[in-house]
């Protein structure tokens, strides 16, 4: 069962759908229990760290904000999936210090772009665990206050699962986040069964879709259905729409005549470490726009992606 499991990350990360275990698979997941404790050792020396991935503005071209990616690099087994760590922190007792660590690390870099002058929001994602922890809402107001971070400048990002898993519980939660204006956002929106149901319960402030629909735009026209559906929700929600994958002009186009207003994906950038933002704002600003919009010099993100000013935040 533990095979199947890391198999089944191996192929939700892929393109083809689906993945034989094997020698490499299970040397890049490590051992759960191992992986727990060695996960441990690494949220109390500071090891788990965060990168960032930017939003983009289809309309205008300009940076909306940028979603917030943990990343550990274990010593015997180098870069560890997220999928595998937050899997290892939830089997270890761990999700609400994991959640804290990676508040912390968003936020601080928020603080730092603010004193160079450039003011962006950070979405951190919260997995369904981290919903069931009681201090949640302490965790988060600490972070915002240890750095001077107002709360519009955070969003929440939650999975569809995760909305499912405890709606009663999971609500008033996000309910009283929402209260001390931080955003919301349901992310993979359109993996889900039944969360239609509490979407006008919950007034996210965002959507994005998940990428395995947006990915296929180009090939299957049911995605496209999809993918439009979804918009119009939005629309006639008053939510932010967001596609998530967007790693090509063809579906960059594809997403913005389907009335999609925001994008993410390797077109424009891809992760980078957070110290590394204000630079790409500058190159985004000079280079980037100009290029994912015309299609010049895009062919293969940049390393460090591109650039943007940090307008949209209000």
């Amino acid at each position: 069962m533990r095979c199947a499991d890391f198999a089944m990350y191996a192929a939700k990360r892929g393109s083809a759908g689906l993945a034989l275990f094997g020698r490499e698979i299970g040397h890049a997941a490590g051992d759960p229990v191992a992986l727990a404790a060695d996960l441990r050792l690494a949220l109390a020396g500071d090891e788990v760290g965060v990168a960032v991935q930017p939003l983009i503005n289809l309309r205008t071209r300009e940076l909306h904000s940028v979603e917030v990616l943990a990343r550990w690099r274990h010593a015997g087994l180098g870069s560890v999936e997220p999928e595998s760590f937050v899997s290892a922190a939830e089997r270890g007792g761990l999700t609400g210090e994991l959640t804290r660590v990676v508040l912390d690390a968003a936020l601080r870099a928020c603080r730092s772009w603010m004193d160079e002058g450039l003011e962006v929001r950070v979405a951190v994602n919260l997995s369904a665990r981290a919903m069931d922890d009681p201090q949640l809402l302490d965790r988060v107001e600490a972070a915002l206050t240890t750095h001077g971070v107002p709360g519009r400048l955070l969003a929440l990002e939650l999975t569809e699962g995760g909305l499912l898993d405890n709606p009663d519980r999971v609500l008033p939660v996000l309910h009283q986040l929402r209260e001390r204006g931080i955003r919301l956002a349901i992310d993979d929106f359109g993996t889900g069964y039944s969360s239609m149901t509490y979407v006008s319960s919950l007034a996210p402030d965002q959507m994005k879709i998940d990428k395995t629909f947006v990915q296929r735009l180009a090939r299957q026209g049911r995605d496209a259905a999809i993918v439009r559906s979804i918009v119009d929700l939005g629309h006639n929600l008053g939510v932010e729409v967001v596609a998530e994958g967007v790693s090509d002009l063809v579906t960059a186009r594809a997403v913005e005549d389907l009335g999609c207003g925001l994008a993410q994906g390797f077109l424009y950038a891809e992760p980078m470490p957070w110290q590394a933002l204000p630079a790409w704002v500058r190159r985004w600003e000079d280079e980037g726009a100009a290029g994912a919009t015309a299609g010049e010099g895009q062919a293969d993100p940049p390393e460090d992606g591109g650039s943007e000013r940090l307008r949209l935040v209000r």
